[in-house]
């Protein structure tokens, strides 16, 4: 298999000719302090579930991302809505092909 980089994590894909989807589950979407050098999402939405914590990141191209957060990592990076973040994906699995 090839590799590929998909907003800064290492990623196996069969072939890099084409489009295709990359799917990451959302706790596998890390939310970093703003760092210059990482990719960068605002928080668009935050909602508290108990110890869990589920947000959803805007991306500068207007791509939406879900994450869920513990509720200490959240206190510790005192994310609130609108906030800017940077992240990385733990994780990614890419499909090729249109229309997936």
């Amino acid at each position: 298999a090839r590799r590929a980089r998909l907003y800064g994590v290492d990623i196996a894909v069969e072939s890099l000719h084409g489009p295709g989807t990359a799917f990451v589950r959302p706790h596998d979407v890390e939310v970093l302090p703003l760092s210059s050098g990482q990719p960068q999402a605002v928080l668009s939405q935050v909602t508290i579930l108990g110890p869990v914590v589920r947000a959803e990141l805007r991306l500068p191209d207007g791509t939406l991302l879900e994450t869920e957060l513990t509720r200490e990592q959240t206190d510790r990076l005192d994310l609130r809505k609108g906030a800017a973040v940077s992240l990385t994906l733990r994780q990614a699995r890419v499909f090729l092909g249109e229309g997936i």
